[in-house]
């Protein structure tokens, strides 16, 4: 079975693009791992056509004042349940 990495990424437009180099390392390190990108709804269109992820899982940030606010137990039970083998924040 294929490794199973989430990609934790909640900053804005410009800090994601800014990690591109850095999905597109993981990806080249591991070709056969299922890579998911949880991001915020608004920069989905970025990172769709480039081909780097294989699932966007996207977070509306109304209810959020920070990143951090969304790991809260319900937040991570239901991420748990995504069954990713590794997180990277």
């Amino acid at each position: 079975m294929n490794e199973r990495i989430l990609l934790v990424q909640l900053a804005d437009i410009g800090d994601l693009i800014l990690t591109t180099p850095a999905m597109a390392a993981l990806r080249e390190a591991h070709p056969n791992a299922h890579i998911g990108l949880l991001t915020l709804s608004h920069t989905i269109s970025i990172i769709e056509g480039i081909g780097l992820v294989d699932e966007i899982i996207a977070l509306d940030r109304n209810g959020f004042n920070s990143s951090y606010a969304f790991f809260s137990p319900a937040n991570l039970k239901r991420l748990r349940h995504l069954n990713y083998d590794t997180v990277v924040y």
